[in-house]
């Protein structure tokens, strides 16, 4: 859980906590989580150190912060699909959501990487990110119902983790994997399966 250290009520305060954590997510992406300390976070945010201690306890409290900020790009993406499915058929759709899950994770590949290590070892930062994994699933499915697409079983959630967990497998050949594999025939059966799924 987040500890709170200063609730910013102005703007420029607000906007100064917004620095630090974009300036904290570009570094935890470029160098990783243990090679950055918060000095400089805070050269990359263009504030004094002691304005970062304003605001967070530490690195790690920094590290919440920033999964949220990861986690509102992928919200993002999900609200773009919600504009898509009226104008898409169910193969579609499905293609639509993985390469926009690929781009994501090609944004954000080392803190992709960063954030796996830190929730197989440390529970609280692994709980927190499956929280907000549920949340985005929760939206995902309500995307889907008014869009008058349903998923045929009284185990939504449960069927609906079973595709972000396939999409997310794929993601992670697509972007970590060298190995010769063709991208294009397993994203094309990975629709498949996901549509199988759905039906």
């Amino acid at each position: 859980m987040k500890s709170v250290v200063r609730v910013p009520k102005q703007e420029r305060s607000i906007e100064k906590k917004k620095k630090i954590i974009k300036a904290a997510y570009e570094l935890f992406n470029s160098k990783g989580y243990y090679e950055t300390n918060t000095a400089e976070i805070a050269k990359q945010a263009g504030v004094a150190t002691g304005s970062v201690y304003s605001y967070f306890e530490d690195k790690n409290d920094i590290f919440y912060y920033v999964i949220d900020l990861y986690m509102d790009n992928i919200i993002n993406r999900v609200e773009e699909l919600s504009h898509e499915i009226p104008h898409k058929n169910l193969n579609e759709i499905v293609e639509f959501y993985i390469y926009s899950f690929i781009e994501i994770h090609s944004m954000s590949k080392k803190f992709h990487n960063e954030l796996s290590a830190q929730c197989l070892i440390n529970s609280n930062i692994n709980n927190y990110y499956n929280e907000k994994k549920n949340l985005i699933l929760e939206k995902i499915l309500k995307i889907l119902k008014d869009n008058n697409i349903s998923l045929n079983s009284i185990h939504k959630k449960e069927q609906l983790f079973i595709i972000s967990e396939i999409v997310n497998s794929v993601c992670h050949q697509f972007i970590y994997n060298n190995a010769t594999i063709d991208k294009k025939l397993m994203i094309t059966e990975s629709i498949k399966d996901i549509i199988k799924i759905i039906k």
